[in-house]
């Protein structure tokens, strides 16, 4: 299974013009299906496993292998909380399980820093699926949510639009977001802004964030080293230049999948 895996292409979620061929395609017949008022279950899961193993594969399998423990890691927390706050409030159980919710993104950040390798239990999107599984976990201790299946949080947890670059979302409003199908009005404003969300997302990250990074950023960077001095208003210039950079190549991630999330007949915050 591991050899198959390996063969299977890396796409990069939203590097490039290509990708968003494959990712419009593959949702928009669950966009057709919600004007008829049919969710696919099963074609989002497939669509949603396609892209997401393909954006941790490459060559490899450490990524999908550190995804699949993360899960059984946090299925088994949640699972035994869930069970727990039927008949109890505890608040120090529920400090213990959000620490140890939290344990494998603390291994992954804090392994580089002790030795200078990085944690085999490091994937691309753990930072989003942590925020989402301790979101859960707060939800069960406020009472927000007092229950719900495993297909239901691991529908939530692996939502393919966000699972790489967020936004976050809570469990509740997801779940009712999920459950109402919008009508087609609705859709059709959906349909509308996911068009919009696209073409600023293109603006953001393949225009703005590549002209200040690829063009603006590296005479800058040689000018500073040149210039030296304790006051270099070029290596402020840097700072500037690259910290836009970033700003705008997040938001373009934000819009494309705010815009992929519409068509799957969800409205992420």
């Amino acid at each position: 299974m591991m050899e198959f895996f390996q063969q299977l292409p890396h796409l990069e979620p939203y590097g490039n013009p290509q990708y968003f061929v494959y990712v419009i395609a593959a949702t928009l017949p669950i966009f057709i299906g919600l004007f008829f008022k049919k969710r696919f279950a099963w074609y989002e899961v497939l669509v949603s496993l396609f892209f997401i193993i393909t954006m941790l594969v490459g060559g490899k399998t450490n990524q999908l292998a550190a995804l699949g423990i993360y899960l059984c890691w946090e299925i088994l927390l949640l699972l035994f909380y869930k069970h727990y706050r039927k008949s109890k409030d505890g608040k120090w159980v529920f400090y213990l399980v959000s620490f140890l919710s939290l344990l494998p993104i603390i291994f992954v950040k804090v392994q580089p820093a002790i030795n200078g390798t990085q944690s085999l239990l490091g994937f691309l999107g753990i930072s989003y699926l942590t925020f989402r599984s301790v979101g859960i976990i707060i939800e069960l201790r406020d009472g927000v949510i007092k229950d719900f299946t495993l297909w239901e949080f691991l529908r939530f947890l692996l939502f393919m639009p966000t699972f790489s670059s967020g936004p976050i979302d809570r469990f509740k409003r997801f779940n009712e977001n999920y459950q109402t199908i919008p009508e087609r009005d609705e859709l059709m404003n959906m349909l509308e802004e996911s068009v919009r969300y696209i073409m600023w997302g293109f603006l953001y990250k393949f225009i703005l964030a590549h002209v200040l990074g690829e063009t603006l950023l590296p005479p800058l960077k040689n000018l500073a080293l040149q210039s030296g001095g304790f006051f270099n208003p070029y290596a402020l210039a840097v700072m500037y230049t690259f910290g836009l950079e970033l700003f705008f190549d997040f938001a373009g991630y934000s819009m494309f999948a705010l815009a992929i999330s519409n068509l799957m007949g969800i409205r992420s915050p």
